[in-house]
């Protein structure tokens, strides 16, 4: 019964590589640019957003950053993770 009075909810996830060198940069530079929206930062960065959220937590065994989110449709969870990802992908270039 509870669950038929909850709205629907997506997922999504994806693996993005990334040095051990630059992990503790990337996050640096994700939490300062994100230090004006609601966040929450444990284990990982947690950023919310209108449509949802994305969760961005370095991998501790692997070279590799996680990427989760949650949103209100599919197409919006997976442009949060794209979003994400992106960002990732696009630090490590400099």
């Amino acid at each position: 019964e509870l669950v038929s009075v909850l709205p629907p909810y997506y997922t999504d996830r994806k693996s993005v590589d990334c040095s051990w060198e630059d992990k503790g940069r990337i996050m640096r530079s994700l939490f300062e640019e994100n230090k004006e929206k609601e966040i929450e930062v444990i284990d990982g960065l947690k950023v919310f957003h209108e449509q949802g959220w994305a969760l961005v937590l370095p991998d501790a065994e692997e070279p590799v950053f996680q990427v989760y989110s949650e949103a209100n449709s599919q197409e919006e969870a997976d442009a949060l993770t794209s979003l994400y990802t992106g960002k990732i992908n696009a630090l490590q270039l400099k």
